[in-house]
């Protein structure tokens, strides 16, 4: 049940218990620092710009931001786009006009976002992305997408940019194996996009997961050790699943 749930075997779920415990012993509910204030997508480009530049055929459209054009791009492809905001509270689906799903620790969302959510029928979950409660409910908000269309949905595009909420976020390889496996069985293998930052502390983690990741045919990841970002393109023809832990 744990590995259908989350994505990766029960054991190395066992493992990760007291790297959990020692993290949720901290007092951070009160400020909420997985999220970046109503982060929009000039924020997130700024934060991105040197790995979506490197995005084959993506060119910046006039009036528009690196990921507002890579988002533009994909709705001409592909129609409407489901959007995950990991970490945040969904601001950028309003700035990118989609619909999606934001997870943060507690519902501080702005008025006009929780009214554009509405509108919109987006989804938001306030969840600890350390509890694999957080992780079954945006796979049962993904399910509901189900019975709107033909077959089963998963995301265009993931973003995760907490900033201060790194601090919060087990700065261990097995954690960071354990969120990668669950984003990447959350992502579209139609194109679909992955733009998460991570802790300077993991850089060698990642570095190494970015070669590992690249002999899989039909994906391509990227990180940017400088800045702390990490990319990943999901094609037709890549993996169901990709398992990093050892």
């Amino acid at each position: 049940m744990v590995e259908r749930n989350i994505g990766i075997p029960r054991e190395v779920f066992y493992r990760l218990r007291p790297i959990i415990e020692t993290t949720r012993s901290e007092d951070y509910r009160s400020q909420d620092e997985w999220k970046f204030s109503q982060s929009t997508s000039d924020s997130y480009s700024e934060s991105f710009g040197p790995l979506l530049e490197g995005i084959e055929g993506l060119e910046r459209r006039r009036g528009s931001n690196l990921l507002k054009s890579l988002v533009e791009q994909q709705k001409e492809q592909k129609g409407e786009l489901l959007v995950l905001d990991l970490m945040s509270y969904g601001a950028v689906h309003r700035d990118l006009k989609v619909r999606g799903l934001s997870v943060a620790l507690t519902n501080k969302r702005s008025f006009l976002t929780r009214t554009y959510s509405m509108w919109v029928n987006n989804g938001f979950i306030a969840g600890d992305i350390r509890n694999a409660r957080t992780w079954r409910a945006i796979r049962q908000w993904l399910d509901s997408e189900k019975h709107t269309h033909d077959s089963a949905r998963k995301f265009d595009l993931i973003l995760a940019r907490p900033f201060g909420g790194l601090t919060h976020v087990p700065k261990n390889e097995i954690f960071y194996h354990y969120i990668f496996t669950a984003l990447y069985g959350l992502l579209t293998n139609e194109d679909g996009y992955l733009l998460t930052q991570f802790h300077p502390d993991m850089q060698r983690t990642v570095e190494q997961a970015v070669s590992q990741i690249n002999t899989n045919a039909g994906v391509e990841a990227r990180c940017d050790s400088n800045n702390g970002v990490f990319t990943l393109v999901k094609r037709s023809g890549a993996p169901e699943k990709i398992s990093l832990v050892g």
